[in-house]
């Protein structure tokens, strides 16, 4: 939690400065393009009122709506990232033909299975449910590649602890992630 409300907050920071310094350049190029009358108005030159381009005002309202929209966008994809996907298990079948594959393998079933993440975004509960999936397809061989905590060692005994509820007919095999090293 205290992850992705760094995340969100750390955009939303870097949203605003990089709207306060957009917002110096346009008083900059305005005041180069500008000219003040007797009154101290900002005024456009007279040659160029008939230009077609956006007046000042236009531009600063399509900009802060721009910014808007990027800032919300970080926000949509930090609560999708830590709320939605790591309570989404999908179960993928692949039928993969070998020419010349001995009979006694015919129909032999892997079960691969990545990335937990188990931790912050990911509870025990969530992973559980993942490997009872992986358990009631009753593969032969269930091949587990890495991606098991998702920052800490501290959270691998839980993650373990997980593992050995898998129920392959032959083996389980697994290889650490970058974050499990």
């Amino acid at each position: 939690m205290i992850n992705w409300l760094i995340g969100a907050v750390g955009g939303t920071i870097l949203a605003v400065i990089a709207f306060a310094v957009a917002c110096f350049v346009i008083q900059w190029v305005g005041r180069a393009v500008f000219k003040a009358d007797d009154t101290g108005a900002m005024r456009m030159p007279r040659e160029a009122k008939e230009s077609p381009h956006l007046s000042r005002r236009t531009f600063l309202v399509r900009g802060c709506e721009a910014l808007l929209g990027a800032a919300a966008t970080c926000l949509l994809e930090a609560a999708y990232v830590s709320r939605v996907e790591p309570h989404w298990t999908e179960v993928t079948r692949v039928d993969v033909p070998l020419p010349g594959l001995l009979e006694a393998l015919e129909g032999f079933t892997i079960a691969q299975l990545s990335d937990f993440h188990l931790g912050v975004h990911v509870s025990g509960e969530d992973a559980g449910r993942s490997l009872e999936i992986a358990s009631d397809l009753r593969p032969d061989l269930i091949l587990l590649t890495g991606g098991f905590v998702y920052a800490s060692a501290r959270d691998s005994a839980a993650c373990a602890q997980q593992l050995t509820s898998l129920e392959p007919r032959h083996a389980a095999c697994a290889v650490l992630g970058n974050h499990g090293i």
